[in-house]
């Protein structure tokens, strides 16, 4: 049960950094297109 929490928990942050990365980029690329 832990273990699978573990993997649901390590996935959750793996998109978590994933969304915060593109955000990141996103606002990068706006700012230079303005």
């Amino acid at each position: 049960y832990i273990k699978t929490q573990n993997i649901y928990f390590e996935r959750h942050t793996i998109q978590y950094n994933a969304v915060k990365k593109s955000i990141k980029v996103a606002s990068k690329n706006y700012k230079s297109f303005l």
